[in-house]
């Protein structure tokens, strides 16, 4: 059965996982290296994480809560 992360729990695995990143090629590794630097700054989006994680072969479900005062 597979695990259930949270979304930037699943971006940091995709992002140390050394055999995927060799497993890609030279765009998409670029790519990564930007989307990698983004992510340890804080500033990569909501739809490029989801992004990352439908190509790494994930499934992305969504639980939405709000709080309204």
């Amino acid at each position: 059965m597979a695990k259930i992360y949270g979304l930037d729990q699943a971006v940091k695995i995709i992002i140390q996982d050394v055999e995927y990143y060799q497993s890609l090629d030279q765009k998409d590794r670029s790519n990564m290296r930007v989307y990698r630097q983004r992510f340890l700054d804080g500033k990569l989006n909501f739809e490029t994480k989801i992004k990352m994680v439908k190509k790494y072969g994930g499934e992305v479900t969504v639980d939405v809560k709000v709080k309204l005062k």
